[in-house]
């Protein structure tokens, strides 16, 4: 990627392993460059210059790419790791999960897609909490990995990460995206 204007950037070559890789039925394919990509949708559409593609979940590029990344880096994926944020005067330790949901017609094809990212607390607490919360968060320093993962390992993530945001998922994003997309007749 090359920087083009503020936030625009070019993909000059996408490389022809991402490209076949596409997911089967992908309305539109991944192109071989991009003369204009960002992943902010204000820059979109940018004074004096070409349309930028929107670089999001749901472009068959970024999906094809984050199942490369996925599928390559799956045990770190699961593993996460312990982050800290150095504002937060709080002692409640946060689980943050990304979470896609998609809502397939009859023909299979998507017809809504959301993605974000939510906290989860050991007492229950729940937010969604924007595009990108880890990157004002810092690495735990070392001295206090040892205490913290034997904290976590024991406690509230005792059934494991994905079961924990799944039941999240079915009881408060399901019946939310539901509600939002059904007829009101379903409702």
């Amino acid at each position: 990627m090359t920087r083009r204007e503020q936030g625009r950037y070019e993909i000059s070559n996408v490389p022809a392993t991402i490209r076949m890789r596409q997911r089967p039925g992908a309305m539109i394919p991944i192109a071989t460059r991009y003369e204009r990509t960002t992943f902010e949708p204000d820059c979109v559409d940018a004074d004096d210059a070409r349309r930028a593609e929107l670089l999001a979940p749901g472009h068959p590029l970024m999906d094809t790419v984050l199942d490369v990344t996925i599928e390559g880096h799956r045990q770190a994926l699961e593993a996460g790791t312990l982050l800290f944020d150095p504002t937060d005067p709080g002692t409640e330790p946060r689980l943050i999960v990304a979470l896609t949901a998609e809502i397939v017609d009859g023909t299979g094809a998507v017809v809504s897609k959301r993605f974000e990212f939510v906290t989860l607390t050991p007492t229950g607490g729940t937010a969604v909490i924007g595009p990108a919360p880890y990157l004002d968060l810092q690495p735990l320093p070392e001295h206090a990995r040892p205490g913290a993962e034997t904290a976590l390992a024991g406690g509230w993530l005792a059934d494991g990460v994905e079961q924990l945001a799944t039941s999240w998922a079915i009881t408060h994003a399901q019946p939310n995206t539901w509600n939002k997309y059904a007829p009101s007749w379903c409702r």
